[in-house]
C-alpha cells in the first residue's frame, strides 16, 4: 500500500508541479501510465488550478535572476500584450512567488530524503498543499492587481495557449 501511495504521489507531484514553458513544445514519455486528460483535445477538462500553476511556474523569476532569465520571462510574458507598468507589477508578483516556491520546493527535497513512512506521506502532501495554496494566493492577488482587461488576457492565454499543452497522466484510481 505504501508503495502505492508513493506512486500516486510521483504522478501528483509530477502533474502539479513540472513547470512547462507554456509556448514550448515538450514532449514527456509516461509509458506505464495512460493519458487520462490530454489538453490538446479537451482543454476544458484541464483545471484552471493546474494551468494557472504551469503557467505561472514557468514564468517565476527571482528579481536577482541572470539576464537570459529575465529574457526568456519577458518573452513567456508578451503574448499577454502588458503595458510597461503592468509587465513591472507582474515581475514583482512572481518574483515573490518565486521566494514562497523555493521554500516549498526545499522542503520537499527534505521530505523526499526522510525515511519513507507514512508520516513522510502525510508531510509531502502538506508540503504539496502548501505549494497550492502559495500558487492560488498568487492568482488572487494578480486577479486584485491588475484591471479586468489584464486578467481577460491573463485567462484567454490560460485557455487557449496553456491548458493545450498539458497532458495529465495517472491510473486513473
Amino acid at each position: 500500500m505504501f508503495k502505492q501511495s508513493c506512486k500516486k504521489w510521483v504522478v501528483l507531484l509530477w502533474a502539479s508541479g513540472v513547470a512547462v514553458a507554456s509556448q514550448a513544445q515538450h514532449v514527456h514519455s509516461a509509458p506505464d501510465l495512460p493519458v487520462l486528460v490530454d489538453g490538446a483535445k479537451t482543454p476544458d477538462r484541464i483545471p484552471d488550478e493546474l494551468a494557472y500553476a504551469h503557467f505561472l511556474t514557468a514564468v517565476v523569476v527571482e528579481e536577482n535572476a541572470p539576464e537570459e532569465a529575465r529574457n526568456r520571462q519577458a518573452a513567456l510574458l508578451l503574448p499577454l500584450d502588458l503595458e510597461a507598468d503592468e509587465r513591472q507589477l507582474l515581475v514583482t508578483i512572481l518574483g515573490r512567488l518565486k521566494l514562497r516556491l523555493n521554500e516549498t520546493e526545499a522542503s520537499l527535497r527534505d521530505a523526499a530524503g526522510a525515511t519513507q513512512d507514512p508520516q513522510t506521506s502525510r508531510r509531502i502532501a502538506a508540503i504539496l498543499e502548501q505549494r497550492k495554496q502559495v500558487i492560488a494566493a498568487a492568482v488572487a492577488e494578480i486577479r486584485r492587481s491588475f484591471s479586468p482587461a489584464v486578467v481577460d488576457r491573463l485567462d484567454r492565454h490560460i485557455q487557449n495557449r496553456v491548458k493545450p499543452k498539458i497532458v495529465i497522466y495517472g491510473s486513473g484510481n
